[in-house]
Order: C-alpha cells, then structure tokens, then sequence
C-alpha cells in the first residue's frame, strides 16, 4: 500500500499499518514512490492519443503502439536476445518529454494530424470534449 505522507490523514493510516505490523513482529520493507513523471504528462499524452485514434480510426492500443515506436530508442530495448517494451509509466518526465514531441512530430510529418503544444489549452479542452462525446456515444 502507497501513502501520501503530506495528507494528514494518510499519515495517521501509515501510522497505524506501521504499528500493526511492529505488534505483530512482521518483516517489511520501507521503499520511497518517486513518481517519474508528472500528472500534466499523463493527462496531456491521453489527449494527443485520444485525439490522433479518432483522426486515423485506430484504436487506442494501436495508438500507443505508433507512439511508441516513434521513439524506438526511449521504449525498445534487448535483454538476454529477448526484444522488450517498456511501459511509458517507467519514464521519467525527461523522456516523457522527448517522446511526446517526437509522436507530434511523427502525426504531422506522417500523418498530416497536427497535435497540439502542452500550452495550447483551448485546443486541449476542445479534444477533451470531442472524447468526452466519442465515449459516451451510444451504438443502437
């Protein structure tokens, strides 16, 4: 279980899990969650996916498959001659970066769909409200 010890409340739980398990006289481990990149990042990828499935017809998995390999460097990787791909959750918010603005670029070069800049709010929210629409469509 993860704890934010900023919020009071959570600390008051820790507490108490921690007391639990000294009472009890159990083995534990203590590990600090750094988050590797930022809630912006996450929402801001979600809506450039979102918007380029509904622009080519692609799914979301298959999306984020194209997303990934326009930066095969950042996701692709070979352990024991086993090709792997890594989870965008293990990026830090550095790579995050890179990879976003390399899927924008990916889109307009070879797509001809153009994503918009993390600044640009009034198109965001405008692709917010077209998913909004999209997944609560109803299919008779």
């Amino acid at each position: 279980m993860f704890y934010d010890l900023s919020i009071p409340a959570e600390v008051k739980s820790a507490q108490s899990r921690l007391d639990f398990l000294v009472a009890k006289q159990k083995k534990i481990s203590l590990v600090e969650k750094r988050r590797k990149r930022t809630y912006r990042q996450n929402r801001y990828l979600y809506l450039l996916l979102g918007f380029f499935s509904i622009e080519t017809g692609y799914t979301l998995d298959e999306s984020k498959q194209i997303y990934k390999k326009a930066s095969p460097d950042i996701y692709f990787y070979t352990k024991n001659n086993r090709p792997f791909i890594r989870s965008s959750a293990d990026l830090d918010t550095k790579e995050m970066t890179l990879s976003i603005e390399r899927f924008r670029n990916y889109s307009s070069e070879k797509g001809g769909i153009y994503l918009p800049s993390p600044n640009e709010t009034e198109f965001l929210e405008n692709i917010e409200n077209q998913l909004e629409r999209y997944e609560n469509k109803v299919y008779i």
